[in-house]
């Protein structure tokens, strides 16, 4: 389908209002159960009593609801202007809070399609749409949502929902089982895009149904079939849904427990079809989850580590460490950060007592001459490249394959922005910087214009953006956090009696602090942007000064 930028833009506002809306839409129905306020966990689950939990796709652990909404009224809204012109009826656009969240939301796309047309007066056959001059048929109607979609995804993306990864590991923590359904055909190219594929021990989608012949939503075979590949009763499952079709899936399935989340302010409808308990995002699942960082209430180094101390009783500790911004300063240049002697020394002595990890966006041979102790584990590039010391003896390499990509973006990258001052490219084998911190403001649109050009050249790359500075890296699940996970499992320290630390100053940290959650202990160094690092400190003195109050309690600890 055509469509221009200004429409595509116009819908895409549409969409965000119809999401944020607090219209009630609980048509006079009793509140018979509860929605959880914001703030509070959800209480009502005695995760004890559950073996495992299976997840809604679109809406509950990735953003990728509002794309669906935003393909559906691109395509119905066509559809509709040609029923007017037809036969002179007047023309009603697709609603996407009321006829999305109805009509269409998780149910498989040919039956969402019929319950639509059928809503708005249309006699539905098996194949078409009787009584709508010139309209497709139902299959074709749902071929072409799918190119929609896939359209708006390739050019806008989808992200996990805040929550999902320190939810999921959490979970697992808890001997929790997981699995994910979808009504949709794309279920494994939208977990890639929010880097959650391979996160769910069983996937049940749109091409399994179609496989097994099971019956979509409200009908509960596809959560039925999850429950027996995960090999749990229906009665030890929590389902977690944000459409009405699937909390009545859920409730049809006798499950032990129902969730609805409401992305759709539906609440009341929710809870009227199924659900035990409404929240409005997963950290209210798990009170685990809910805790409130305490980044605004210590004020000081000295309080921070009061608490750590006490947490750390009876518990061995694995030290993980980001370099730039954390034990050095920011400095003009990456290669004017020299680590000052008295934090090496402290951070040598940590090494002494247990295992310590310097995990940089620099280059491995890099941060290791930079840091210079031969004690510690390195991880460069945000961890694609590990190795680890003669008592630590770890290894590991992630993403070689993209390195030709790399070595292409970093040849385009140096003819685009050749005569703009003050720009510093940076070849990390595994990933390039860009730093512009000395350029004139003047000219960062055309350095942000020549980095878009060659991202689009190079789709196996991905961007991110740091502290005055882009990054373009493989477009693989791996991070910081990820890699932190790895270095824990390898040394054995996945445990319950191994605190992790975690100590990083930029947006590259924040996935290994969200995957640390309340399992283990995060500090954000400086800045007063949201993140979701349990404590702050002001600045790398501040580091100093807690890895100096550390190594003083892990010596006391030893002796």
């Amino acid at each position: 389908m055509a469509q221009s930028a200004n429409r595509l833009r116009t819908i895409g506002k549409l969409c965000d209002v119809a999401m944020r809306s607090k219209e009630s839409r609980s048509n006079g129905k009793p509140l018979s159960k509860r929605c959880i306020p914001h703030s509070d966990p959800c209480a009502s689950v005695d995760w004890r009593r559950f073996r495992a939990v299976l997840f809604d796709l679109d809406g509950v652990v990735t953003n990728s609801a509002r794309l669906h909404a935003l393909a559906w009224k691109e395509l119905f809204d066509e559809i509709l202007r040609i029923h007017a012109s037809a036969t002179g009826v007047e023309f009603r656009p697709f609603d996407i809070q009321r006829d999305y969240a109805r009509y269409v939301d998780g149910r498989p796309r040919e039956d969402g399609i019929r319950a639509f047309l059928v809503s708005r007066g249309f006699e539905i056959g098996e194949e078409e749409a009787e009584g709508a001059p010139g309209l497709p048929s139902i299959k074709d109607i749902a071929a072409r949502k799918n190119e929609e979609f896939l359209k708006l995804l390739e050019k806008f993306g989808i992200g996990a929902c805040p929550g999902v990864l320190r939810v999921i590991h959490e979970l697992r923590a808890l001997g929790c089982r997981l699995a994910i359904i979808s009504s949709s055909q794309n279920c494994s190219s939208v977990l890639r895009s929010a880097r959650l594929l391979g996160k769910f021990d069983v996937q049940i989608d749109a091409n399994v149904a179609q496989r097994m012949q099971l019956a979509g939503k409200p009908a509960p075979d596809t959560f039925l079939e999850a429950a027996h590949q995960l090999q749990i009763a229906p009665r030890e499952a929590v389902v977690v849904e944000d459409s009405i079709s699937g909390v009545q899936a859920a409730q049809a399935g006798h499950f032990g427990f129902v969730v609805g989340v409401d992305r759709l302010n539906i609440g009341p409808d929710l809870l009227a079809n199924g659900a035990d308990c409404v929240v409005t995002g997963l950290a209210q699942l798990l009170p685990a989850s809910n805790h409130e960082s305490k980044q605004d209430v210590l004020q000081s180094t000295a309080e921070i580590t009061r608490e750590v101390e006490a947490q750390l009783k009876n518990k061995r500790v694995a030290l993980f460490l980001d370099y730039d911004g954390t034990l050095t300063p920011i400095v003009e240049r990456p290669d004017l950060a020299i680590l000052d002697d008295g934090i090496r020394e402290i951070v040598r002595r940590l090494a002494a007592f247990c295992p310590v990890t310097i995990i940089s966006g620099r280059m491995l041979p890099d941060i290791a001459k930079r840091v210079g102790i031969d004690t510690v584990i390195y991880a460069g590039s945000h961890g694609f490249e590990i190795d680890g010391p003669e008592a630590h003896p770890i290894r590991n390499t992630v993403g070689a394959d993209y390195v030709p990509a790399v070595r292409s973006a970093v040849k385009a990258l140096h003819m685009r922005l050749n005569g703009i001052d003050g720009v510093i490219i940076e070849d990390k084998t595994f990933s390039v910087a860009v730093h512009y911190r000395l350029v004139d403001e003047t000219r960062l649109a055309e350095v942000k214009a020549a980095i878009d050009g060659v991202l689009a050249a190079e789709p196996r790359l991905s961007i991110i953006k740091g502290k005055k500075v882009y990054e373009l890296r493989p477009n693989i699940e791996w991070d910081k956090g990820r890699a932190l996970l790895w270095i824990l499992r390898e040394l054995n320290l996945d445990c319950p009696d191994v605190v992790p630390i975690f100590i990083g100053d930029d947006v590259t940290d924040e996935d290994a602090f969200e995957l640390l959650g309340k399992r283990g202990i995060s500090l954000k160094v400086g800045g007063s942007q949201p993140t979701r690092a349990r404590y702050r400190v002001a600045d790398p003195e501040g580091v100093r000064n807690f890895l100096q109050h550390l190594a003083e309690v892990l010596d006391e600890a030893a002796n």
